[in-house]
């Protein structure tokens, strides 16, 4: 099987992070992540990407206007690293801001909850157990 290169694809940086980076690991979403990305135990290149360079006021979420703003960046993006890393892309919207560009662009992808701690659906351990399950067997076919 050709190695795979995933695209965990976000809204933007937190105003908590130390860094612009996508899903610092200075942050709970971050490290919340990185956690289910070791759970995954799959082997995978892993790319980081967030709609945004910077943090909203408050944290709000991208309106419209600002995803559609944001899809041309991402879709070269996607195409660069499909060049660059010549493995088979999967992609993965981390949170709703990111599932809405990606159904935007018509690229198929699979939908994680955003790692937020303030996401209820995190401390529902089934459910996530449940989603990590269905991301693993996207990432496998």
């Amino acid at each position: 099987m050709k190695e795979i290169l995933v695209i965990f694809i976000g809204s933007n940086p937190s105003n908590s992070a130390f860094s612009n980076v996508p899903f610092c690991e200075s942050t709970k979403s971050g490290k919340t992540l990185r956690d289910w990305i070791w759970k995954l135990e799959i082997s995978m290149q892993v790319e980081r990407y967030n709609l945004a360079n910077k943090p909203t006021p408050r944290n709000r979420p991208l309106n419209i206007a600002e995803i559609k703003k944001a899809l041309p960046a991402l879709e070269n993006h996607i195409e660069f690293m499909h060049y660059k890393s010549k493995c088979n892309i999967k992609l993965v919207a981390v949170g709703k801001t990111a599932h809405k560009a990606l159904t935007l662009l018509r690229l198929p992808h699979f939908e994680m909850p955003h790692p937020s701690p303030v996401n209820r659906q995190l401390n529902d351990k089934e459910f996530i157990k449940s989603k990590l399950n269905k991301l693993s067997q996207y990432l496998q076919t």
